[in-house]
């Protein structure tokens, strides 16, 4: 915001201190962003498929965690909670998350 705010500056008349308030703005607007996500708690449905997209798991994870939520058949549930604990075991939260400081 500020460098849009300078630009403008630079080829309109406009008054110095609109670059402060800019500045102020880019800032508060940063803040208010920051509070905002770290907020919102996300739903294990949410984590569920994007895991399933970040491993590559066909939506496994997401599928086996609503029926087994819902009323389905028993032998149902089992299959699909066995299928995606399975593949959940494989999971690596490093290849998830990776950070990494760098020199």
């Amino acid at each position: 915001m500020w460098l849009i705010a300078l630009c403008f500056y630079k080829v309109f008349p406009i008054p110095v201190e609109w670059l402060a308030v800019a500045a102020l703005a880019g800032v508060s607007a940063i803040v208010i962003g920051a509070i905002a996500g770290g907020w919102h708690k996300p739903s294990p449905s949410e984590i569920a498929r994007w895991v399933d997209l970040k491993q590559n798991l066909k939506e496994r994870l997401s599928t086996a965690l609503e029926v087994a939520q819902s009323s389905a058949g028993e032998e149902w549930k089992t299959l699909l909670v066995a299928d995606a604990s399975q593949h959940a075991q494989g999971l690596d939260a490093k290849r998830l998350l990776p950070f990494t400081f760098r020199k």
